[in-house]
């Protein structure tokens, strides 16, 4: 261990010193910026200091899609530090500051440690994270390390073969559900990868699939009681995917009757907006910030990762498996360790890197 800690000891404080100037962006007068409580953290706060008793009491219940676990944690904190603003905003820093070496894991296992450094660079910076990790309105911002964390041990552990790896990525997985509704999307993925794998790269699936069965395992196992909640309270799962929708609301329908257009050409319109509310539309919402919630760096970079992600999906040989999945949660467009390496195809169909001796297929 503490060989492995000397060896490398300037990763490791290069890391640090990126996690500690993300810290101070989201620490710096976190009880007086911003200067006042919006109504989704006042509610928040309310509901947080009233699961001592009730329905919320129970760890695996739910409100509003945020999981009691994380609300009575929230309610912890109001009671060490007192009913304020810095003890309601308090998790949100800390998981947008855990992000950075989260998500710094997970770059270097896809990129290499320098592409990973420039990623948590511009993480640290960003304007649109630090905004939401000063603020309680939304969980998303735990998503920024947990889901990280839970891709890198999923895939690492499928690539090294090491179960436990996979088994504490199913287990954090678990968890994230008792935080928020993130954890939902990430499991859709992880579905779409494996199948993506079962039917593609089944050979190389194929000698995984015990590791795969632990995450599942550990997800399954860990889950439990907060499935069986969710099976006798279904409308608290499924809440805010019901609410004020394009379709549940009736939105479609009146749009489609007073413009006289499609609904294909509509629903195109709203995907369209969405993708340009990241690069190109000013983020109004929650701060009236005037411009977009990625800047101009990291939209260039963004765009140019989506294309040669997308351009790589067309050589089996080259885009891994692994990498389509994670190419479609980070639009990385890096395959290995180093943006050096090369790959060869092999006669079974499979590719193996040939440089720096990493020999993985």
């Amino acid at each position: 261990m503490f060989a492995w800690i000397k060896k490398n000891r300037n990763e490791i404080m290069a890391v640090a010193v990126v996690t500690l100037f993300a810290a101070a962006f989201r620490f710096y007068r976190l009880g007086q910026i911003p200067r006042i409580l919006d109504g989704d953290e006042g509610l928040i706060g309310i509901f947080a200091q009233e699961t001592s008793t009730g329905l919320l009491a129970n760890p695996f219940a739910l409100w509003e899609n945020f999981g009691a676990m994380y609300m009575q944690l929230i309610n912890l904190c109001l009671r060490f530090f007192g009913v304020n603003s810095f003890a309601l905003r308090l998790l949100p820093a800390i998981g947008g500051t855990l992000a950075i070496p989260s998500l710094y894991l997970l770059a270097r296992w896809i990129g290499g440690r320098r592409i990973a450094f420039i990623t948590i660079i511009i993480l640290a910076f960003s304007h649109s994270h630090i905004h939401f990790s000063r603020i309680v309105s939304v969980a998303y911002i735990h998503g920024t390390w947990l889901a990280p964390l839970e891709l890198y041990l999923l895939i690492s552990g499928l690539e090294k073969r090491e179960s436990w790896r996979t088994a504490l990525g199913g287990i954090l997985l678990a968890i994230h559900f008792s935080v928020y509704l993130t954890a939902q999307f990430i499991m859709a993925l992880v579905l779409i990868y494996m199948l993506i794998a079962f039917l593609f790269y089944r050979p190389w699936f194929r000698s995984r699939f015990s590791q795969a069965l632990v995450f599942w395992g550990g997800f399954l196992t860990t889950i439990m009681p907060s499935a069986f909640y969710f099976y006798n309270n279904s409308s608290e799962f499924f809440n805010r995917f019901s609410q004020g929708g394009t379709f549940q609301s009736g939105w479609l329908e009146q749009t489609m009757q007073a413009t006289g257009q499609g609904s294909f050409e509509i629903l195109f319109g709203r995907f369209v907006h969405a993708f340009l509310s990241l690069i190109y539309y000013p983020a109004f919402d929650f701060y009236g910030s005037s411009s977009p919630m990625m800047s101009m760096i990291s939209s260039t970079l963004f765009l140019a990762g989506l294309a040669i992600a997308l351009w790589r999906i067309r050589n089996p040989y080259i885009f891994a498996v692994e990498r389509l999945f994670l190419g479609r949660y980070f639009f990385s467009g890096n395959i290995c360790h180093s943006p050096l390496c090369r790959f060869v195809p092999h006669v079974n169909g499979a590719a193996r890197c040939i440089n720096y001796g990493c020999d993985r297929p």
